[in-house]
């Protein structure tokens, strides 16, 4: 008869978390009626792990046709702006580039400029002398000095000084001088400023003597000539125009011409 099994040779217990082991898994285990201490939080997406490490991208960069617009708008270079403004604003809306503000205003700026532009020249129309048909000066306003005409009748003359534009008025009215020929000189080299004005009033003297001989003024007027005041005008032709003031620093009326 057998007798039942006892001594040192007992089975050993399961580990613990086993199955059937006498003892309760470790919280969070396979098999665990508890949950984990510190259960990881979710990260984005739903994921249970934090997103990995790496450096944010890249923020985006000012589009360089934007500035190049905004600097020739400053400066006035019209043309320029308005094709690298247009440019900017569709490489801004493919690439998404910072830089529209810049774009935005460079084409601004350009159209304030065509408008300042167009203001001046309506100005300066409205301000030109009218001539007739005949190119007789009928309504006053501002004329170059090298495009009188011979007739022509003038105020703002100035002995010594430079003078590019005058004001054209009808010779009825009273006038600081009156234009009666124009003629060039001989070609030669340039003299300098008070060579070629001593030459210019000299032929001008000669031929307006000429011309105003049976004048009814010629007692009290006064030669004056406008002649090129440096050698570029000098070498494009030498044009000289001859007019008469009146010698006692008065007004004209009328013409001074027989």
């Amino acid at each position: 008869m057998s007798e039942p099994y006892s001594g040192g040779n007992e089975p050993a217990a399961p580990p613990p978390g086993s199955y059937e082991s006498p003892y309760p898994p470790p919280p969070g285990s396979y098999g665990s009626p508890y949950p984990p201490p510190n259960p990881p939080q979710p990260g984005p997406y739903g994921s249970p792990y934090p997103p990995p490490y790496g450096y944010p991208p890249p923020s985006p960069r000012t589009n360089g046709f934007a500035i190049t617009a905004l600097v020739f708008g400053i400066i006035g270079g019209v043309l320029f702006s308005i094709i690298f403004g247009i440019v900017a604003l569709v490489q801004i809306g493919r690439r998404g580039d910072k830089g529209k503000g810049l774009a935005i205003a460079g084409l601004i700026l350009s159209g304030l400029w065509i408008v300042l532009v167009a203001l001046l020249f309506i100005g300066a129309a409205l301000g030109a002398a009218h001539r007739d048909d005949t190119g007789t000066v009928t309504r006053g306003g501002s004329v170059s000095s090298t495009s009188l005409h011979e007739g022509d009748c003038v105020d703002g003359v100035v002995d010594g000084k430079v003078v590019t534009r005058l004001a054209a008025l009808p010779c009825a009215q009273p006038h600081d001088a009156e234009v009666i020929i124009k003629i060039t000189l001989p070609a030669h080299d340039w003299p300098g400023v008070q060579a070629a004005g001593e030459q210019a009033s000299s032929a001008c003297e000669e031929r307006l003597s000429q011309v105003l001989a049976d004048s009814p003024m010629i007692e009290r007027l006064r030669a004056f000539a406008l002649y090129p005041p440096n050698e570029l005008s000098w070498n494009r032709g030498r044009a000289v125009t001859c007019l008469v003031v009146d010698g006692q620093a008065g007004k004209l009326t009328g013409s001074a011409r027989p």
